[in-house]
């Protein structure tokens, strides 16, 4: 790295919620120079809407320069490739990422605002959430005109003809559930408590609504499964079948995220869905660099 870090954040109101907001300044699509300012709101925030950042942090160093106000910071590369696929050409993105928007260096900010973390998340217009860099697979499946438009209709119907015409996006779809943002604590929590999401994934972007519609051909290499009610999977073959895993995750996120918007019916209580034991098995294969955060995340 031959630059210096200038950049120091400002302290935050720690006797009411507040946080920090970044607005991604424009700039040629995948220029150099990336550019931003941070400004301080209170939480809730009035009058502003802003889309929270779902990611993995990577395990490199933070050697990729981000100007902040004029001054130099540090991010890592996964966020860099990031910032340049989120800004846009002719207008300023608002945007809160932990990384920039919570000071990292300071352990009391960083306690304050992991508090209320969730809130953030679910006050977002959206979650975008970042899977990383692409590839031929996964281009092909995002650019798919069909993949865009197979927006989760209820009443549509899988036919044997509909599964074989998008057969050839089943590759894309098994890489994009390779990465890590699938395996990782923190990310559940953000997605489970989204109003909405999108993902992204190098130039390619796609409602996660339209992802899962896109997995449900996937059946065929795992006949138990099922997206059209209860997850029918058994534990025991899990590891035999192509990505098992990787797609009981996904069903679980699914039916974790109905059980977060169930309403009981008018006259009965609401329930505790989240036992302990419920919450142990919906974590039980994500992974988290501090073992504390298995914890905190919950």
């Amino acid at each position: 790295m031959d630059w210096t870090l200038t950049y120091c954040h400002k302290a935050i109101d720690s006797a009411r919620p507040h946080f920090r907001l970044l607005k991604l300044l424009p700039a040629e699509p995948l220029g150099n120079g990336l550019r931003c300012t941070l400004d301080t709101h209170s939480f809730p925030p009035e009058n502003v809407e802003y889309e929270a950042l779902s990611y993995t942090w990577g395990k490199g160093p933070k050697r990729f320069r981000l100007f902040v106000d004029d001054d130099t910071f540090a991010i890592t590369q996964n966020l860099y490739n990031a910032l340049r696929r989120l800004r846009h050409e002719y207008k300023i993105r608002t945007l809160w990422i932990d990384a920039i928007c919570i000071d990292q260096s300071n352990s009391h900010e960083k306690n304050q605002q992991v508090q209320f973390m969730r809130d953030v998340f679910a006050n977002a217009s959206t979650v975008l959430i970042w899977l990383g860099e692409s590839n031929p697979a996964i281009e092909t499946m995002m650019a798919c005109s069909e993949a865009q438009d197979f927006v989760c209709s209820r009443k549509y119907k899988w036919t044997d003809e509909a599964r074989r015409g998008m057969s050839h996006l089943i590759p894309g779809a098994l890489c994009l559930l390779t990465k890590d943002w699938f395996n990782r604590m923190w990310t559940m929590q953000e997605f489970l408590v989204a109003k909405d999401t999108r993902l992204l994934c190098g130039s390619g972007s796609m409602l996660w609504r339209s992802f899962r519609e896109m997995l449900i051909p996937l059946q065929d290499t795992s006949p138990s499964m099922t997206f059209n009610g209860r997850t029918r999977l058994m534990e025991d073959n899990l590891d035999k079948k192509p990505f098992g895993r990787e797609l009981y995750s996904i069903m679980k996120l699914e039916e974790s995220r109905k059980l977060l918007d169930f309403v009981p019916p008018k006259g009965e209580e609401e329930q505790d869905v989240w036992s302990l034991d419920a919450l142990l098995e919906l974590t039980v294969t994500r992974e988290a660099t501090d073992p504390r955060d298995k914890i905190f995340a919950l």
